[in-house]
């Protein structure tokens, strides 16, 4: 048998703490050594390709390697986000994923093939698609009070659309049920763009939908806008007040948006990606750019996005056992 006496025991462990001291930087001066791809888990077009296609633009440069974006649509974002979790763990392949792929759809898929928390590594927050309440055009109210009263006129004969089962639109008007005690039926859709239009063709009473989607139609007043179904008040519509300002609570909906990389992934990579992804975000020009498509940039370190992203699962988990909706 091997015997190791207590001195060489602790030239080994020096030799360990220097070895890794010395390797860390080194690692993260090293990376990348070839082309970095970034997974959308939805199809292009929409803000969440907007952003993507943003960052890989800026991070070329910034990382000395051609940074390029795949989308891997299907399964609620669910194929992209597994394929991203069995990837080799060296930084090379990251995820672009939302408050969909890494919390809501933990309670509404039975076979979701991943764990947001054990099967990836928070990179960086990055931002939010703030939503907004909007109504079909000819229905005769002004605001969340007249909506409230003229839906409790007519109980179980008015609608609602959302962007599908599961989305912020769908849990958020659920929850506005709950606390208001208005009846409306539900319309999923398959996007939110089917959903504005059917909002335009008033077939549609009410919704909460993403800002970016939104806010061309509620400008060109083709749609309108009753409040903000969001913690903050939006940069576009800074007048519009939030459903919580109007006594509403727990109705937010907003869908934040993260990168993540593979489990494993070394600590060194992971922090010189995300100051990267950091430094980009907070220059003035990316920052009017996002906010010009009505994105709120909400950068969060890596520590504060893990924690922010338990927190959410938690949140978005009681929401939908309030709600009872059974996963499939």
């Amino acid at each position: 048998m091997l015997k190791i006496n207590r001195r060489q025991a602790i030239a080994a462990s020096v030799g360990a703490c220097v070895g890794a001291c010395v390797g860390a930087p080194a690692l993260a001066q090293s990376f990348p050594t070839k082309p970095v791809k970034l997974v959308l888990p939805y199809a292009a077009g929409g803000p969440s390709d907007f952003t993507i296609r943003l960052l890989a633009k800026e991070l070329t440069p910034a990382l000395g390697q051609s940074v390029i974006v795949e989308n891997i649509a299907g399964g609620q974002g669910a194929i992209g986000s597994r394929r991203v979790s069995k990837s080799e763990p060296d930084g090379h392949t990251l995820l672009l994923a939302t408050s969909a792929t890494h919390a809501a759809n933990v309670f509404l898929m039975k076979d979701l093939g991943y764990d947001p928390v054990k099967d990836f590594t928070p990179v960086s927050g990055i931002g939010d698609l703030q939503h907004i309440v909007v109504i079909r055009n000819n229905l005769p109210v002004n605001s969340i009070a007249d909506f409230i009263r003229y839906a409790k006129a007519n109980p179980g004969k008015m609608n609602y659309g959302s962007s599908g089962i599961g989305s912020g639109g769908h849990l958020g008007i659920e929850a506005f049920k709950r606390r208001t005690g208005v009846d409306l039926q539900h319309v999923p859709f398959v996007s939110a763009a089917q959903l504005n239009n059917e909002l335009l063709a008033d077939r549609i009473d009410i919704a909460i939908t993403s800002m970016p989607v939104a806010v061309v139609h509620v400008r060109a007043k083709t749609i309108r806008a009753l409040a903000m179904a969001s913690e903050n008040r939006s940069p576009q519509l800074p007048e519009l007040p939030t459903l919580k300002e109007l006594g509403i609570q727990g109705c937010e909906s907003d869908t934040w948006m993260g990168l993540w990389a593979p489990p494993g992934t070394p600590a060194a990579i992971v922090e010189r990606i995300n100051k990267e992804v950091v430094t980009i975000l907070k220059r003035p020009d990316i920052a009017e750019s996002l906010t010009r498509n009505a994105i709120t940039l909400n950068v969060r370190e890596t520590k504060v996005f893990a924690d922010y992203v338990v927190s959410e699962i938690k949140r978005y988990g009681d929401l939908v056992r309030q709600i009872g909706i059974q996963p499939s």
